[in-house]
């Protein structure tokens, strides 16, 4: 500034106002805007849309390390879930199906079972139809008719006294008194307090009558009436067999004194270690009692048991049973003589 207080002339000049520039003036060709141009006509057919850019992927090593480890553990204990469900439905599937095999092996092993089992069945009764179809009819109404006969005179053989007293109802009585007097001398017979059933046909003329006899135990058993034009007659010798259980006992006790037993004989393969080839059959008595293992034939029994016994076929016979044992074997029963078949006489 200068003495008297006024700034000096160059500094006014700075401080001056800058003039505005002038806008030129236009014409008004010059200053015309044309108008926009009009739309497009709207189109019939697909309008696309223009394709987005593609998305670009972030850089994962730019990003910080602690959300990598976040993201990281969030993805690892979402597969862990995954594959925990994925386990434990696999374990439901697993069940659901061992569940579905054991009922489904349950119902097809009932199934099989009532199968094999209504076949035995039915051919059990088929095999009794043709049994009964065999015996004459007149034989099955004689023997419906001769049942009440046949228990008067079991009723009046045991009220008989002694064995010739008897003797006068059993088949055969010259030939088995002396039998009878031995058997009732010694008191191998015990015959207080036995019941009789209702006889039924076996064959023609012939009768099982079922009995029971009190124990201990209590004996159920058949034994064989004949029917005979002067009245029924009871074989003895089967009553005496299955009374005392003479053939129970015999395959009871190995190495046991032989006999003569009346058996029902069938043929059978030799199974449970018999040497192959070797002729056998099965055994049962009268009274039902069966023995289960396949017996042999003896040289003696096994041409005239083969010639007149078919397969499957049953027939009464009168054989003569011992015991027999190899080395390194255990002792068996063998049929060691064909006696004669049927042996009621």
């Amino acid at each position: 500034m200068s003495a008297n207080g006024e700034p000096p002339e160059e500094s006014w000049e700075r401080i001056r106002p800058t003039p505005r520039p002038v806008r030129p003036q236009r014409s008004p060709e010059e200053s015309y805007i044309p108008p926009p141009p009009p739309p497009p006509p709207a189109s019939t057919g697909p309008v696309w849309a223009e394709p987005l850019p593609p998305v670009e992927k972030p850089d994962r090593s730019a990003m910080d390390p602690l959300l990598l480890d976040r993201s990281a553990a969030r993805q690892s204990t979402q597969g862990a879930r995954k594959e925990h469900r994925n386990q434990r439905r696999s374990k439901r599937a697993n069940f659901i199906d061992g569940l579905f095999r054991v009922v489904l092996l349950g119902v097809a092993g009932a199934v099989v079972a009532a199968a094999a089992y209504w076949t035995l069945k039915i051919r059990e009764n088929r095999l009794a139809a043709k049994r009964m179809a065999a015996v004459p009819a007149a034989a099955q109404t004689s023997g419906a008719s001769s049942g009440p006969r046949v228990l008067a005179m079991m009723q009046s053989f045991l009220a008989a006294s002694d064995a010739e007293a008897k003797s006068a109802f059993v088949l055969d009585s010259a030939r088995v008194l002396p039998l009878m007097k031995t058997a009732y001398a010694a008191g191998r017979i015990e015959e207080s307090g036995i019941t009789f059933g209702v006889p039924q046909p076996v064959g023609t003329g012939v009768l099982a009558l079922p009995i029971k006899a009190p124990g201990p135990p209590e004996i159920l058993l058949q034994v064989l009436v004949r029917d005979l034009p002067d009245g029924p007659r009871l074989d003895w010798e089967t009553y005496e067999q299955e009374l005392n259980q003479r053939f129970l006992r015999f395959v009871e006790k190995p190495g046991s004194p032989g006999g003569d037993f009346r058996m029902i004989l069938e043929r059978s393969h030799p199974f449970d270690g018999v040497r192959p080839g070797v002729e056998a059959v099965r055994l049962a008595t009268p009274g039902g009692t069966l023995y289960n293992r396949p017996v042999v034939l003896g040289p003696e029994a096994a041409a005239p048991v083969t010639a007149g016994l078919p397969w499957n076929k049953r027939r009464r016979a009168l054989v003569r049973l011992e015991w027999t044992s190899e080395p390194g074997k255990a002792p068996a029963v063998m049929v060691r003589e064909l006696v004669r078949w049927d042996f009621l006489p």
